[in-house]
């Protein structure tokens, strides 16, 4: 009946549900965790996994653009430069003037004169396609916001070069803990490699759209719910397959915190590589992107998003054409 408070202290050990188990809460990088299942009720074919995007805001896009035109300008130009001085510098063919293909002078005794090779464009067969990530651990700090501005970054480059594109967010339908719940799966921490959920795939652009059309889409990118990479990866990996392009990019924006086992994810991109697919990583707020994919940079500084940017891509035109193709030194040396 007294006013006077009083200390107490709590009786037995205190019980609190795993991290997972909270709509919202981001999942660590588990690795180790052994098999994965999908409950029935959450499979979808592909189609069924298409949801439409938001429509975006232009005034949020035109603040957003103000914020990355210096990148966007300065990756442009020197991606735009490297592909002049490839195409400059780039021989084949066999003719009978030219530059003297001087290992093949042995076929003149056998009545071969084509010994020489002429300047040629490189031909550059690319198709890229940009993932983003949008999970619920993508929440809090500038998270999104980075992932937007890089997103911007790439469909404005690629745009301008003239490059295929198609970018996609992806996430679950609903939480999986939720779904697991729902479902009487319970605990639902004991199923966290068990998708419950069925998977969504938010198309901000299509291969055939014009990206300056769709562009204020991508101010609609935030996080929803949960994320299974591996099956989002190939989800992606299926839509490059019906691309005509030679070589085939994937870029995958996120924080590396995949649902279940993160040993899936890692088989799940070395399987895409050791297909063709070059699978590229840019983490946001964490580093885990590097355990997974072999290529890969973390966003620490999205000032110097750009140039590290035009490492990784520079290095993929190569592939498809550039020097890494038939570019001789000494002809560079020369130029």
């Amino acid at each position: 009946m007294s006013d006077d408070l009083y200390e107490v202290e709590l009786q037995g050990s205190p019980r609190e549900s795993p991290d997972w188990v909270r709509p919202g809460s981001a999942p660590w990088f588990e690795r180790g965790l052994g098999g994965k299942k999908i409950h029935p009720s959450a499979l979808r074919p592909d189609r069924q996994t298409l949801v439409a995007p938001p429509a975006g805001d232009v005034n949020a896009y035109r603040a957003l653009w103000g914020e990355v035109r210096r990148e966007v300008g300065f990756l442009v130009t020197r991606m735009t430069n490297l592909l002049r001085e490839n195409t400059y510098l780039r021989y084949g063919g066999q003719y009978r003037s030219g530059y003297l293909h001087t290992s093949k002078l042995y076929k003149q005794r056998l009545g071969n004169f084509r010994l020489f090779e002429r300047p040629t464009a490189a031909e550059r067969s690319m198709a890229f396609q940009l993932l983003v990530d949008e999970s619920a651990s993508m929440q809090g700090g500038d998270k999104v916001r980075l992932a937007i501005k890089a997103a911007i970054l790439i469909g404005e480059t690629l745009d301008q070069m003239g490059l295929p594109l198609e970018i996609l967010g992806f996430t679950t339908a609903e939480y999986e803990a939720k779904a697991a719940m729902r479902l009487g799966l319970r605990p639902a921490h004991a199923y966290r490699t068990t998708r419950c959920s069925p998977l969504e795939h938010r198309i901000y652009k299509r291969f055939d759209e014009p990206y300056p059309i769709v562009r204020r889409r991508l101010t609609g990118i935030e996080p929803r719910h949960n994320n299974w990479d591996e099956e989002h990866l190939l989800f992606a990996f299926r839509r490059l397959q019906a691309r005509r392009e030679r070589s085939q990019v994937m870029i995958v924006i996120s924080d590396g915190q995949p649902n279940g086992d993160a040993e899936h994810l890692i088989a799940t991109a070395a399987a895409l590589e050791a297909q063709g697919c070059r699978v590229l990583g840019v983490g946001i707020g964490a580093d885990f992107v590097r355990q997974v994919y072999r290529q890969a940079l973390v966003v620490d500084d999205f000032r110097k998003l750009a140039e590290e940017l035009l490492v990784m891509l520079a290095a993929e035109l190569g592939r498809a054409g550039g020097p890494a193709s038939g570019v001789r030194p000494a002809d560079r040396a020369a130029a």
